[in-house]
């Protein structure tokens, strides 16, 4: 559920500057999900994609595998897409 909030955050509100008043970091075009910042959505990403890789492949995982990569990707933060080549390379 936390993959589709911070998808369709990134799809009706790319423009996260405006939370910036509140004491947040001013993200513009990134996916930053419920906690509002990239870093840790993205690393939280990778550990459930974690998860998944671990189960029998058919094409529902493979696409929700899929998803989750293109979301991680979507927070552009480097911690976690680092996270996640470390998982590709132990996983595949």
């Amino acid at each position: 559920m936390g993959v589709s909030v911070g998808l369709v955050q990134y799809i009706l509100l790319p423009d996260m500057r405006f939370a910036y008043q509140w004491g947040f970091d001013d993200h513009l075009n990134r996916l930053v999900g419920l906690y509002l910042d990239p870093g840790f959505t993205g690393l939280m990403y990778v550990l459930v994609l974690v998860l998944w890789l671990r189960q029998r492949p058919s094409l529902f995982v493979m696409l929700v595998q899929a998803v989750l990569v293109a979301a991680v990707m979507l927070t552009y933060s480097r911690a976690s897409i680092v996270a996640l080549l470390g998982v590709l390379l132990i996983y595949c």
